[in-house]
C-alpha cells in the first residue's frame, strides 16, 4: 500500500519544519513511513531558501525542479507552467481519440462526447484544487491570449469536432445543445468543492 502525492507548502523555513514534524507525526500514527529517497526540496521563489534544519538530517534531495501530478514545477513558478502542461496532454488526448472515433466508425455524439469527458476533459481540469493558486494568477477570465484561454479554446474546439458542430453555431447555443459546461465554470466547480472540503475538516 502506497500513499503518493503529498505536498506540504509553506512560504518560511518554520513554517515546513512545522508541517513536516505533524506529518512525520501522522505517519507513525498509521504505520505509514516517508520515503528519503523519493521525498524532494524545492525552493522557490517567493518563499524561504533555506532549508530548515531538522529537515537537513533527513537525507532529502535539494532539486531545481520536480514533477508534482504530472506538471514540471520549477523554482520559478511561472505561472503558464502548470497550463503548458495540461494543454500539451490535452491536445495529444484529442488527438489521439479523434483518430480512435474516425477508425472505429463511432458516429454517435453521445458515444463520442463520453469519451471526450474522459480522455480530453480529465487532462483539461486535472487536479484543478491542487493547482488552484497558479490558476487564479492566470486571470479568472481567460481572455483569449492567456493559458487559461488557451486551455478553454481547446475545450470548446473538441467539443465542436467530436460533435460536428461548425464555428458559425454560437458557442452558448452549442453548450446548451450538448447539455456541457464552459471550461471556466468546470475548473471553478471543481475549486469550488475543494475549498469547502478543506474548510470543514478545518472546523472539526
Amino acid at each position: 500500500m502506497f500513499a503518493d502525492d503529498v505536498a506540504l507548502l509553506t512560504s518560511s523555513s518554520p513554517g515546513m519544519a512545522a508541517l513536516h514534524a505533524a506529518f512525520k507525526q501522522y505517519c507513525a500514527g498509521h504505520h505509514l513511513t516517508i520515503s528519503g529517497e523519493k521525498t524532494k526540496l524545492l525552493l522557490t521563489q517567493g518563499g524561504s531558501q533555506q532549508v530548515p534544519a531538522e529537515l537537513e538530517g533527513e537525507g532529502y534531495e535539494c532539486v531545481g525542479e520536480f514533477k508534482y501530478l504530472g506538471v514540471q514545477v520549477d523554482s520559478r513558478g511561472h505561472p503558464a507552467t502548470v497550463a503548458a502542461a495540461l494543454l500539451k496532454a490535452a491536445r495529444g488526448s484529442l488527438g489521439a481519440l479523434c483518430t480512435h472515433v474516425g477508425t472505429q466508425g463511432w458516429r454517435t455524439v453521445w458515444t463520442r462526447l463520453v469519451l471526450y469527458d474522459v480522455m480530453v476533459r480529465t487532462h483539461l481540469t486535472f487536479a484543478a484544487p491542487v493547482w488552484a493558486p497558479t490558476y487564479l494568477r492566470l486571470g479568472e477570465v481567460a481572455p483569449r491570449g492567456t493559458p487559461l484561454g488557451a486551455l478553454a479554446g481547446l475545450h470548446r474546439q473538441g467539443l465542436r469536432v467530436l460533435a460536428g458542430i461548425g464555428q458559425q453555431v454560437r458557442v452558448e447555443v452549442m453548450f446548451v445543445a450538448l447539455v456541457r459546461w464552459p471550461l471556466e465554470l468546470l475548473r471553478a466547480k471543481a475549486v469550488w468543492r475543494y475549498y469547502r472540503r478543506v474548510k470543514k475538516l478545518q472546523g472539526r
